[in-house]
């Protein structure tokens, strides 16, 4: 099993450095622009919700898997403090069962080495 992220270096899942290697704005455009339904994503290792929260803006719904019950409570804080309402959080250290099939998986590095 791996070791789960570590709660105490959150910061490093959204800082300048972190933004530049995995822009946003760019992996949206791309996904707009491709031909797909944009019905339900998964965002496999979550964090505080990098990718889960612009995920909700394109995708009907979005389920947030992440391993780290205190990684998952940070996560699940920033989605209600921005009022998120199709986003559902699931602690899981294996690939979760879905009510329905996903049409985007995302996984994303976790951040930079030694962290």
């Amino acid at each position: 099993m791996a070791m789960p992220f570590n709660p105490a270096f959150a910061d490093a899942l959204d800082n300048p450095e972190r933004r530049r290697t995995l822009p946003v704005k760019e992996i949206l455009r791309y996904l707009l622009v491709l031909k797909m339904e944009r019905k339900v994503a998964v965002d496999v290792g979550a964090g505080t919700g990098y990718l889960t929260v612009p995920l909700s803006w394109v995708f009907e719904r979005v389920y947030a898997v992440e391993a780290n019950p205190k990684m998952a409570e940070l996560l699940q804080g920033n989605i209600e403090c921005r009022g998120i309402a199709n986003v559902e959080v699931i602690l899981s250290e294996k690939p979760p069962e879905l009510p329905e099939r996903p049409n985007l998986v995302a996984f994303f590095p976790l951040a930079p080495r030694g962290r």
